[in-house]
């Protein structure tokens, strides 16, 4: 009971972090749970395109990034997966008027030489490592995402490491 109330008391103290990059769209999603992103309308006509798990594989309530296209535009969300299965959207990025020539990369960036599972990052494809046109960072420590300086970001390509 006592680490249920600490977990609701961490979110929701943090969850006043997260507002501050969902647009307002998007916005209303933050902070609640669902069995699955399918139960929200605005995600109608929205295909599920990517996702990872970026926390340790034991965690019982795991970090996940989700990704969600329609068209040129990309929603990100950052979601925490409950023991129950549940999954709590802690913040969501939209990006909108992608290129034929860019895609959102998740869990293959690095910041420099450090490897950081936690980055996702709107990149242009080119051969070798794609490089970061904005990028943000999922912080598990303090668990909220912010805006990541994108100048020395590369993720890996399709065809893999260069």
């Amino acid at each position: 009971m006592i680490r249920a109330l600490l977990f609701f008391f961490v979110l929701g103290s943090t969850s006043l972090f997260a507002q501050q990059l969902a647009p307002a769209y998007w916005r209303p999603l933050v902070g609640k749970t669902c069995k699955a992103e399918s139960d929200f309308p605005q995600l109608k006509g929205y295909a599920f395109s990517s996702g990872t798990v970026i926390s340790d594989p034991g965690d019982p309530e795991q970090k996940q990034i989700h990704v969600y296209k329609k068209g040129f535009t990309a929603v990100i969300f950052f979601i925490i997966r409950q023991d129950d299965s549940r999954l709590f959207i802690l913040d969501a990025v939209e990006i909108r008027n992608l290129t034929p020539d860019q895609e959102i990369s998740v869990g293959t960036c690095q910041d420099g030489d450090a490897a950081m599972p936690g980055i996702v990052a709107q990149v242009k494809r080119t051969p070798g490592r794609w490089k970061a046109l904005k990028a943000w960072h999922f912080d598990l420590d303090k668990l909220r995402v912010r805006n990541w300086p994108a100048n020395q970001i590369t993720c890996v390509s399709e065809e893999g490491e260069d």
